[in-house]
Parts: structure tokens; C-alpha cells; sequence
């Protein structure tokens, strides 16, 4: 399957609202999507997440890699290469 590839700060709005989207993540203020070359199975990796009001770490971790997992079969980020 072909992934699309998308600019980084479109990335960056679907994986935030993909979080937000989880139970306990409501509050997930934003998210950082990094370059990442080196993975076999996506260019990019969640880098930094700002978990504002979030109550609970436990929870946005799983919801970050929840949203990885979910968005990196469907995305690859949009480099100049």
C-alpha cells in the first residue's frame, strides 16, 4: 500500500487531534513530529508532546503510541528530498 506523504505541520494536526481524541487526553496542549530516516517503517516519529491539562501520563502515552502506530501505516512526512 502507498502512503501519502504529508507536510509536517499537517502531521502535526492529525496526530494532536488523534490524541485528543483518547480517553484522559482532552488536554494534550501539542505535539512535535521529528524526521526520522533511520525507521524501516516510517520517516517520522512523534517527537515532543505538551500534555497540558492532561490527568494522566500513563494515558497519553499510550495514546501517543496508539497514534503512531495508526498514522505512520497511512502517512510518510513530506521531506525536499
Amino acid at each position: 500500500m502507498t502512503k501519502d506523504r504529508v507536510a509536517r505541520h499537517i502531521l502535526e494536526r492529525l496526530a494532536l487531534m488523534e490524541i485528543r481524541a483518547r480517553r484522559g487526553c482532552e488536554g494534550v496542549v501539542a505535539i512535535e513530529i521529528e524526521y526520522a530516516p533511520c525507521r524501516p517503517d516510517t520517516n517520522w516519529k512523534i517527537a515532543t508532546v505538551d500534555c497540558g491539562r492532561t490527568n494522566s501520563i500513563e494515558h497519553a502515552t499510550q495514546a501517543i503510541a496508539f497514534t503512531h502506530e495508526k498514522l505512520r501505516r497511512q502517512y510518510n512526512l513530506l521531506t525536499d528530498s
